[in-house]
């Protein structure tokens, strides 16, 4: 399962999350940080982390670009088409859980519900695995997803 990056929205300079994702940054892993206003003592850390090199955060589109999902600003097609036939993946390649059954079943494109009835699973497990899908699924307009390739 790949690690996702650390996110923070609002620390002020003292708090227990700016001590945790300050060590995510010391280790090296990515941090994600949405800024706040420049007086607000609630904002101070967050504010610290972007200075100290977090990936700022002003649009949920930052965040899915970060983790390589095509978002509805990137160019459309001119029209609509079917997304290629699955392709056999080696078994090493096949994410586990359900990731791994939502990339077995998602055929052409679907819309989160849609996936969630075919992986017998809450949408929002399914968004959340999803996630974890990062470059063998894009997200279309609508929402949908479509696997790659």
């Amino acid at each position: 399962m790949p690690r996702l990056p650390g996110h923070l929205v609002e620390a002020a300079l003292r708090s227990g999350s700016l001590v945790t994702v300050r060590h995510a940054l010391d280790l090296g892993r990515e941090v994600w940080a949405v800024p706040g206003r420049i007086f607000d003592p609630r904002a101070q850390g967050t504010n610290a982390l972007i200075r100290d090199g977090a990936a700022l955060v002003q649009h949920p589109r930052d965040i899915l670009e970060s983790l390589g999902i095509a978002t509805a600003s990137q160019p459309a097609e001119p029209h609509r088409r079917e997304a290629p036939a699955p392709s056999v993946e080696p078994a090493r390649d096949r994410p586990e859980g359900l990731a791994g059954t939502i990339l077995e079943k998602l055929a052409g494109e679907a819309g989160p519900e849609e996936i969630a009835v075919a992986a017998e699973a809450s949408v929002d497990r399914v968004l959340s695995a999803l996630l974890e899908l990062a470059g063998h699924v894009v997200r279309r307009p609508g929402p949908r997803f479509a696997r790659v390739g």
